[in-house]
C-alpha cells in the first residue's frame, strides 16, 4: 500500500476508516464486557428471622452464682478480675461449685469453662 501522501483523497478516507473500524471491532480479552446479570428474586436473611434482643435474658437455677460481664469481658469472682471474653460483654454467666474452690462458669446452658478460686486460673 502507498503511503497516505500518495493516495487520493477518497482512497484516503476509505484507508483510515478501515483503520478506524478495525481498531474498534478487535477485541482483547480485556475488552470483553460481560453480559449483564440479573437480579435474582431472594428475599433477605432479616425477612426469613424475626429480630431477637442483644441481650437475651437467661435464667439460672437458684445454686447458680449469676455475674454481669463488665464492657472489658471480665467479671469478679472472690475480689479478683478474670477476664472471660469480650464477646460476652454486658451479658450475664453463671457460676456453679462444682468442687471445693472449683467453678464452673456457664452462659446459659452452655459450659464455657472452668476457674480454680485458689490460683485464679480459668481453664477449659
Amino acid at each position: 500500500m502507498a503511503l497516505n501522501h500518495e493516495l487520493g483523497a477518497a482512497e484516503f478516507r476509505a484507508h483510515v476508516h478501515l483503520i478506524y473500524f478495525a481498531k474498534v471491532t478487535v477485541r482483547r480479552p480485556c475488552d470483553i464486557v460481560p453480559p449483564p446479570i440479573r437480579m435474582m428474586t431472594v428475599s433477605f436473611p432479616q425477612a426469613l428471622y424475626p429480630l431477637y434482643p442483644l441481650n437475651i435474658p437467661l435464667e439460672y437455677p437458684g445454686h447458680f452464682l449469676v455475674k454481669r460481664v463488665t464492657n472489658a469481658g471480665t467479671f469478679r469472682l472472690k475480689h479478683k478480675l478474670l477476664f472471660i471474653a469480650n464477646a460476652l460483654k454486658q451479658h450475664h454467666i453463671g457460676l456453679e461449685e462444682t468442687d471445693d474452690g472449683i467453678w464452673s462458669i456457664h452462659f446459659g446452658t452452655v459450659l464455657l469453662a472452668k476457674v480454680d478460686e485458689r490460683e485464679m486460673i480459668i481453664r477449659d
